[in-house]
């Protein structure tokens, strides 16, 4: 969903972010790389001076890929997301080589093109910032029985030796 930057004034706008939006569906299945179940939230949008502040709660819950034995794992997400956004101009793509720091203030910046916001890649920045590192089942000890399930058939497999065509040129 595209936003003209041009219509978006000073007083706040509030969008619905609602799981039967199929924009919203499509958006957060591939930032968590499963399937969603709920989603519920606002986006505020307004702009302060030059820049465009996107603020609000989302909440959502799905499933995705334990990262210890590859089960379907429930993930729950709550993010409370305060970005702002600048147009992508000469400030944000440097051609110098040299080193930038930024202040505490910066690190909430994103920019957006063609004088338009686009809220898929604004909801796609909150679930990446907020999304687990690893989702692990929430059923550990049976998570640990397939995990060690799993190495044992890794063990069991036995890699070819690279070197045996030596040892029959060798006899």
């Amino acid at each position: 969903m595209r936003i003209p930057v041009a219509k978006i004034q000073s007083a706040p706008r509030v969008h619905a972010i609602r799981v039967t939006d199929a924009w919203v569906r499509e958006t957060i299945s591939l930032a968590i790389g499963g399937e969603v179940e709920t989603v519920s939230g606002t986006l505020t949008i307004e702009r302060t001076g030059a820049d465009i502040r996107v603020s609000g709660e989302v909440s959502l819950s799905g499933t995705t890929l334990c990262a210890a034995c590859g089960e379907a794992a429930a993930v729950h997400l709550k993010a409370s997301p305060d970005f702002i956004y600048r147009e992508m101009g000469e400030e944000s793509s440097s051609n110098s080589d040299e080193e930038v720091e930024l202040g505490e203030d910066e690190l909430n910046v994103g920019w957006y093109t063609d004088d338009t916001l686009d809220l898929k890649e604004v909801l796609s920045e909150i679930v990446a910032l907020d999304f687990p590192l690893r989702v692990l089942c929430e059923e550990r000890s049976a998570c640990d029985a397939r995990s060690a399930e799993l190495f044992k058939k890794v063990d069991a497999i036995q890699p070819a030796n690279p070197f045996a065509s030596l040892k029959e040129m060798c006899s």
